[in-house]
């Protein structure tokens, strides 16, 4: 009774004590899947603690898959990871499985689970990768550019470059829309595009054989006949030279070509070059070649395929308008290029000493357009600057700066000033002139006669007269002013005398 009670006991602690270090722990995989048929893969586990922090002690990793034959392998270490590297065979049918590693840790003179993890991985019946396309940078996108070369690459995933490298034998057929343009040892294909707005289809079949490679020898006799003439019995002698040669067919790949770039064999096949013979090419997979043309089983394939479209990229790019502005003036530009749409611009302000370097960004948004047509106004400052114009389409990207200058203009007198002036004087000086001659002319048509009443004249000597004596001298002098003829009764004076009126 007392036995049972203390393995009760005992039990109890275990227990407790594992299911308390099993919540202290976290584990980890990682894989560099999936993997093509016949290759390795490999897994490793990691342990953290719930800190983040790696522990330490004794660790046991069990690892184990659920593959027809299932794989197991146990690793007992003092570091808090393992790492396991399993080989496939082609026997392993292409699928999703599982892989799962259970982690103990010693303690307390036990091995007590402290964690587990599981993960799937993918056998596959092709090589994996992709097919990339490079010009001057890695296109991410579906459009190249009909200006520059398309680099084609095929890059496999580590653990399909990995199984290559026992390979005697890698050969890339390279087909366009169906046709074929030619194979090569390696993984590269140039081609450049002419067509702008074509879709194009372009596959690629990598083949590669483990087959031993093929050594032949040849052997060649020559024989030497020499004759030698004594005085006695002539006796022809007889020499034999056997010369062995051997030659090794080598693999079209090696493996410095899987580890170093992948550039020994390019195929550069320009746009007006005939495609090559199909008549003696006869693969899987191409074309819907699946179901005509069987594969070969002792071989191992990958198939690749991109779509891409053809355009133009930016280029002639022209400014109309001034860059020359005065102070405070606003800046009115007119950009026009050509090039495939759709196109994104934008622009913005920088130093006047700015150096375009070709990795500028637009700060904002940019703003998309059909056509490549737009202005550039505003107002940007009140020195010198320049204009950091940003325009794109989805095969190129070019950055144009435009220096604007600011100029002062000295103000000058008008010539206006000083002719007006001059010649309102001139006109009134005229109108002076003619206004006295056209007085004095006027004048001149008229005599004008004045009389003279000298009504003060004689006023000391004046005597009184009767009524008599003043009509007698009245009428004297009317006779006297009627025949011009002055008399000797005539008391007026000459001054007094009226003229004729004209």
């Amino acid at each position: 009774m007392s036995s049972s009670r203390f393995t009760l006991v005992v039990s109890a602690i275990l227990c407790h004590l594992a299911f308390e270090v099993a919540g202290n722990y976290v584990v980890e995989i990682t894989q560099n899947g999936p993997i093509v048929q016949g290759g390795s893969i490999t897994f490793q586990a990691e342990l953290f603690a719930s800190d983040g922090s790696r522990p330490e002690g004794k660790f046991r990793f069990n690892w184990r898959d659920n593959t027809l034959t299932p794989h197991t392998w146990t690793d007992e270490t003092h570091q808090p990871k393992s790492a396991w590297h399993v080989s496939y065979p082609h026997k392993y049918y292409p699928g999703e499985y599982e892989v799962e590693v259970d982690v103990d840790e010693f303690k307390y003179l036990f091995w007590m689970e402290i964690g587990s993890r599981r993960t799937s991985f993918n056998i596959t019946g092709f090589l994996n990768g992709k097919m990339e396309l490079v010009q001057d940078k890695p296109i991410l996108h579906n459009f190249v550019s009909n200006a520059t070369q398309v680099e084609h690459e095929i890059v496999l995933s580590e653990a399909d470059r990995n199984y290559l490298m026992n390979a005697t034998q890698v050969t890339t057929y390279w087909f366009i829309d169906c046709t074929f343009y030619g194979e090569s040892s390696d993984f590269t294909f140039n081609y450049t595009y002419g067509t702008v707005g074509v879709n194009h289809s372009v596959e690629a079949l990598v083949a590669v054989s483990f087959e031993p490679i093929t050594t032949t020898t040849s052997t060649s006799t020559t024989t030497t006949t020499t004759t030698t003439t004594t005085t006695t019995t002539p006796a022809p002698s007889t020499t034999t030279v056997v010369t062995s040669s051997s030659s090794t067919t080598l693999p079209s790949t090696s493996k410095s070509i899987l580890n170093t770039s992948l550039n020994s064999n390019e195929v550069s096949i320009l746009p007006g070059q005939a495609p090559r013979n199909l008549s003696h090419i006869h693969v899987p997979y191409v074309c819907l070649n699946s179901s005509i043309i069987p594969p070969d089983p002792k071989m191992t394939y990958g198939y690749f395929h991109h779509q891409i479209n053809v355009k133009a990229p930016i280029q002639n790019i022209t400014f109309k308008g001034t860059d020359w502005l005065q102070p405070y003036n606003l800046l009115d530009l007119q950009v026009m290029c050509r090039g495939s749409g759709n196109f994104s611009y934008c622009y913005y302000k920088a130093a006047a000493d700015y150096n375009v370097t070709g990795n500028e960004e637009c700060p904002e948004v940019a703003t998309i357009t059909e056509m490549c047509q737009f202005n550039i106004s505003g107002y940007f400052s009140y020195t010198n600057y320049t204009v950091v114009v940003i325009i794109s389409n989805d095969v190129s990207k070019v950055v144009k700066p435009i220096s604007v200058i600011l100029y002062k203009v000295q103000k000058h007198a008008q010539l206006s000033v000083i002719v007006v002036p001059v010649v309102c004087s001139l006109v009134a000086v005229i109108l002076i002139v003619f206004g006295v001659a056209y007085y004095v002319q006027r004048r001149k048509r008229f005599t004008v006669e004045v009389a003279d009443f000298d009504f003060g004249h004689g006023v000391g000597d004046m005597e009184y007269k009767t009524f008599r004596e003043r009509l007698r001298e009245a009428v004297v002098n009317s006779l006297n002013r009627d025949f011009g003829v002055d008399g000797e009764g005539n008391v007026w004076s000459p001054s007094r005398k009226y003229g004729s009126m004209q």
